[in-house]
């Protein structure tokens, strides 16, 4: 179906259990679910950019946001993004 089918009021049905799951978790909601962040401490952070990470941690909660690799690493995320997606799954 495409944009047409929608705009005249025709919608799409899913024929399965699984279907209509996904339909139902795609549809719009009143509240939305919370997004979870990634602070990621750079090889040549600076003192003041440590600080600001660290304040972002606490303000969004421990549940809510990860800080990232406190020790430094060689990852660069513009580079590999393989380790980076492997850490946002969960």
């Amino acid at each position: 179906m495409g944009i047409k089918a929608e705009s005249i009021g025709i919608k799409k049905k899913a024929t399965t259990h699984k279907g209509k799951k996904m339909m139902e978790f795609k549809a719009p909601k009143l509240i939305e679910n919370p997004k979870r962040s990634i602070m990621i401490k750079g090889s040549k952070c600076s003192n003041e950019l440590m600080s600001l990470i660290k304040d972002l941690h606490l303000i969004r909660g421990a549940d809510m946001s990860k800080l990232f690799l406190r020790k430094s690493h060689d990852i660069h995320p513009f580079d590999e993004i393989g380790p980076l997606e492997q850490m946002s799954v969960r």
